[in-house]
């Protein structure tokens, strides 16, 4: 319903009308994960990553949140690895052994689904996450668009450079709205 909603915003204010046939497509994806993560156990977590983290459970509830800001100049991608890696340590610490895990960047979706090497800097980040990989029983990679990923996005605006946040349980005020957007989508 907020992908319609969005939809409609963008038509009034933008003057663009998106094709049908992506909202149908969008909804549809939305509807099998949904599906998909009803048949997870209870100890599933699904993880969002833009240099924030925001896991939930199939339900829907916040597990754990997490930002890091560091003054670094690193691609996008390098970037996007990097939370990918952190989303997947927190999971394991935390004790969750199954996990999906979404990213906006479908460069690193792509390599980690096929398990690509390339000796690039990247390469030596994406080790790392395939190294986490084994603390997991059931993992996942999943492409999001850039709307699909906004929780994280805002939460990774939140602190200062060269900080570090994790909350267990727990959603900062500010990003609160865009959890309760996002499980309303969902």
């Amino acid at each position: 319903m907020w992908g319609i909603w969005q939809d409609g915003n963008t038509k009034v204010f933008q003057g663009k009308e998106p094709p049908v046939d992506m909202l149908v497509a969008r909804v549809i994806r939305w509807a099998e994960e949904s599906a998909e993560m009803q048949k997870a156990a209870s100890r599933a977590v699904k993880a969002n990553t833009r240099l924030g983290v925001v896991a939930r459970d199939s339900a829907g509830s916040v597990l754990f949140t997490t930002t890091k800001r560091i003054k670094a100049w690193w691609v996008v991608e390098i970037a996007e690895a990097k939370a990918m890696v952190c989303a997947l340590s927190l999971g394991a610490r935390f004790g969750y052994n199954k996990a999906i895990i979404e990213t906006d960047c479908q460069t690193i979706v792509s390599r980690l689904s096929t398990e690509a090497c390339y000796s690039t800097d990247m390469d030596l980040i994406l080790g790392d996450a395939m190294a986490l990989c084994s603390s997991y029983d059931s993992l996942r990679w999943s492409h999001v668009k850039r709307d699909g990923n906004s929780v994280a996005h805002n939460l990774a605006k939140l602190i200062p450079p060269n900080s570090k946040q994790i909350w267990e349980n727990y959603v900062p005020p500010n990003i609160a709205p865009y959890v309760l957007m996002d499980y309303l989508v969902n």
